[in-house]
C-alpha cells in the first residue's frame, strides 16, 4: 500500500497489525515511521517507544525516536536516546549530528561544539559532522563559539568533497565570519547558482539570497549573533 501511494491505508492496516499483536516491534516501528511523516505526533512517539522498549538493541528505532522527541520539544529524552545510539553504534554519523542539533535546540552551544569536535576526532572522514562542525563555528548564535579560520577549513573540505548549495553556504559563512565580504558574495552567488540549476524550489532559496544581500551591502557581513550570557530580543 506504501509504495502504491496509499499512505492512509498502510497507516490502516499497521494500526491493525498493532491490535492483533501490541508488542511487534516491526508493525510498531512501520507504523511509527509513516506518523512521523506527517510530524512529531505523540502516536508516533508511542508507537516508536514501543518498539524500542520490545528490541532495546534496534539502534535505527532508537534514532528515530530521539528525532522525534527532538522535534516535539523534549530535549532532554532525546539527548538521552541519541547519547544511546551512539554509545552502541559509534558509526552513526546521523546519530551524532541529531545529537548535537539537540544541544543546539536548547541554546547550549559551546557543548554542542564540543560534541562535534568529539564526533569528528570519533569520524574523520564524515563529511555530514565535517560540515556540521564548519556551520556551527562559522555561524552560532553564541559568538564566542565561532571560529572563522577553522570553519573556513573544515567547510572548504566539505565541498571539495561534495559541491553541495549547503556546503558553498557555509564556505560564504566562514568567509564572513572573517570580514571577507566580497569572498563571501562570490561564494554565495555560487551556492545559489547550483540550487537554481537543481530546481531548488524558489522559497527554498530566499534566505540564500537574503544572505547574499548582507554579504553585497558593505559594513559587517557576519551572520548575527549574541555575546555569551547576553539574550537576543524576542
Amino acid at each position: 500500500l506504501t509504495q502504491q501511494g496509499d499512505r492512509a491505508g498502510s497507516i490502516a492496516k499497521l494500526r491493525e497489525a498493532v491490535q492483533l499483536a501490541p508488542a511487534n516491534p516491526t508493525a510498531r516501528f512501520n507504523l511509527g515511521v509513516l506518523l512521523a511523516a506527517e510530524g512529531p505526533s505523540p502516536e508516533a512517539i508511542e508507537h516508536l517507544g514501543a518498539a524500542v522498549a520490545a528490541k532495546p538493541q534496534d539502534t535505527e528505532a532508537r534514532r528515530e525516536l530521539a528525532k522525534l522527541l527532538r522535534d516535539s520539544g523534549r530535549l532532554e529524552e532525546a539527548a538521552r536516546e541519541y547519547a544511546r545510539v551512539v554509545q552502541e553504534a559509534p558509526a552513526d554519523e546521523v546519530a551524532r549530528l541529531g545529537r548535537a542539533e539537540t544541544y543546539l535546540r536548547a541554546g547550549r552551544y559551546r557543548e554542542a561544539r564540543g560534541l562535534l569536535e568529539e564526533d569528528l576526532r570519533a569520524l574523520p572522514q564524515s563529511g555530514l559532522l565535517t560540515h556540521g562542525l564548519a556551520h556551527l563555528l562559522a555561524g552560532s548564535p553564541d559568538l564566542s563559539v565561532r571560529d572563522g579560520s577553522r570553519a573556513l577549513e573544515l567547510a572548504l573540505a566539505a565541498w571539495n568533497a561534495r559541491p553541495a548549495p549547503a556546503h558553498g553556504e557555509t564556505v560564504a559563512m566562514a568567509w564572513a565570519e572573517l570580514g571577507r565580504c566580497e569572498e563571501a558574495a562570490r561564494w554565495q552567488r555560487t551556492a545559489i547558482e547550483i540550487a537554481e540549476k537543481a530546481g531548488f524550489p524558489a522559497g527554498a532559496q530566499d534566505g540564500m539570497k537574503k544572505a547574499l544581500a548582507r554579504y553585497e551591502g558593505g559594513g559587517t557581513c557576519r551572520a548575527p549573533g549574541r555575546a555569551p550570557g547576553v539574550e537576543t530580543p524576542g
